[in-house]
């Protein structure tokens, strides 16, 4: 390259850094450089070496200079802003979709204003964000939530028809909004026909909207947690069942996980890839059966719809489309009386989903359900999946075999796999599901034990015991799982899920802040929410 070129591609980067001193540089808790800058009036947020800050200033070169920058003067302004970004930018948190914002959440509308619905405990209003936010290609617009909805219509669309997985369903969308939490894992299972990917779609539409919001399972947890870099809610669709590894990811993704892979094949830069989202998944039945996973999940069923669902999807889309500022509405009006309640609700004896249950008995107060209704109901799901989970576990049913028989069996894990051998037929000994090897065993059973009390078993690991070390106790206990949770006050016991069946219950009606939220009956005898002003 001659002197003079090389002069000239120098001099044109360091006009492009001139021009871009304007640009609000900063890196984020992983050190990445960021930019926040000006399209049109409206502010945009990209990593300074992504494709689309790179076509911000390759137009902003041309606006200026009349001509097209070089690739290499180009690439060498980048490099300049992202060392200015790292070594004297401030550090800032970047959100996806929700962020906190001031005395409540920001909650990204998606669209070319750049502004967010502003929740408070005092109410809802549009307006611009305190913290950046990041967006993706597949990041896709809210509508502007309208006044006086109803979150009923929702259930028009997502068949769930008992008063429990309606009220579960409601706060699992309350809780999607709040950020810093462990979030639950919605799994929604249904028949053929009951419109599974549809309600998953309508679900995300009202959380985290996306131009593709169904996704297969990735390859890899690279791929899973680039897939979350600018999506806030993951739906993974028609699932049959979740290999252990994949639960495993999802657990770590839901609780707040970060992944260390190379940038390059080629160098030995690293990436820190950390985010904590919002899962679901959808299938027929049994998608989850590791016990980690099922305790950090929601399972509902959703009913066929039947004869009634006969409407196109794009007729079912268009009516959708109608109602979904007004569920919008009602849901940002349900939200706002959340974080009015939160800091007040204390659950004692909570299930390890803590902050999922708290935001449902603070949903409760808001909304005006029976007292004691929600966690009745989550306790009673919970339960049930466990239960499920294990009936056909081959494993777990040679050990309920083993407990009837012996109350009490200590021993080595090489013993106990022989002893649960001798339990079960020769076909299931010779399946791919009955453990090989003790180390097998060993793995089996530290994965099943949390929800082994359903089946009334307990497993106590590593005791030592008569001079042997590594010796296994199993036990009988008191069955935990599918006892109806009921409200201290029985006139005022709770609606609980017992596979399809629903135990009904007195209405309430509670006042909250410009709202009159009640149950009532519609003329199919379900309950179903209504919400005025």
């Amino acid at each position: 390259m001659s002197e003079k070129k090389h002069t000239e591609k120098r001099v044109a980067a360091d006009r492009l850094i001139d021009l871009a001193s304007g640009i609000f540089l900063f890196k984020s808790p992983e050190k990445e450089p960021y930019a926040i800058y000006l399209v049109d009036g409206a502010k945009h947020c990209d990593p300074v070496e992504s494709k689309a800050f790179g076509h911000y200033l390759a137009r902003l070169y041309y606006e200026a200079e009349g001509s097209a920058i070089t690739a290499t003067a180009l690439d060498t302004a980048v490099r300049q802003l992202a060392a200015k970004a790292r070594f004297e930018g401030q550090t800032l948190p970047l959100f996806v979709r929700t962020a906190p914002c001031r005395n409540g959440l920001a909650i990204d509308l998606g669209d070319d204003s750049r502004l967010a619905v502003l929740v408070t405990p005092n109410g809802y209003q549009i307006g611009e964000p305190q913290f950046p936010f990041r967006r993706g290609s597949n990041t896709a617009t809210f509508p502007a939530p309208e006044p006086g909805g109803d979150l009923a219509e929702l259930f028009d669309f997502v068949n769930i028809t008992n008063p429990s997985g309606q009220r579960m369903i409601i706060a699992w969308l309350l809780h999607t909004f709040l950020t810093g939490i462990p979030h639950v894992v919605l799994v929604l299972e249904g028949a053929q026909g009951s419109a599974k990917s549809t309600a998953s779609c309508q679900l995300v539409s009202l959380t985290d909207p996306s131009q593709a919001p169904l996704l297969a399972l990735p390859s890899s947890e690279r791929d899973l947690m680039i897939s979350a870099a600018t999506s806030w809610v993951l739906v993974f669709d028609n699932l049959r069942r979740l290999p252990p590894e994949v639960s495993d990811q999802i657990c770590r993704l839901v609780t707040g996980g970060g992944l260390r892979t190379r940038k390059l094949y080629t160098n030995d830069d690293e990436m820190l890839f950390t985010a904590k989202r919002v899962v679901v998944l959808n299938g027929i039945h049994g998608i989850v059966k590791e016990q980690d996973l099922l305790s950090r999940s929601l399972v509902v069923t959703l009913a066929p719809f039947g004869d009634a669902g006969t409407r196109s999807d794009e007729e079912v889309a268009e009516a959708f489309e109608r109602v979904r500022p007004r569920i919008l509405g009602a849901l940002m009006t349900a939200l706002s009386g959340v974080l009015r309640e939160l800091p007040a609700v204390q659950v004692t004896d909570a299930p390890r989903m803590a902050d999922f249950a708290r935001v449902g008995v603070a949903a409760e107060r808001v909304l005006g359900w029976p007292e004691g209704a929600f966690l009745a109901a989550y306790r009673q799901s919970l339960g049930h999946a466990v239960s499920a989970s294990l009936e056909d576990d081959v494993v777990a049913q040679s050990l309920g075999e083993l407990v009837t028989r012996e109350e009490v069996w200590e021993g080595t894990t090489g013993k106990l796999l022989q002893r649960l051998g001798r339990l079960v037929p020769k076909d299931v000994h010779r399946s791919r599901e009955w453990p090989k090897s003790p180390n097998w065993l060993s793995n089996r059973l530290r994965r099943l034990a949390p929800g082994l009390p359903a089946l009334g078993i307990a497993i106590e690991f590593d005791l030592c015991l008569g001079g042997e070390k590594r010796v296994l106790r199993v036990t009988r206990v008191e069955e935990t799982a599918s006892r109806p949770e009921v409200a201290a006050d029985n006139e005022d016991a709770p609606a609980v899920v017992a596979g399809d069946e629903t135990l009904q219950t007195k209405e309430t009606v509670a006042t909250a802040a410009n709202t009159s939220p009640s149950l009532e009956k519609d003329k199919g005898g379900i309950a179903a929410l209504r919400i005025r002003r």
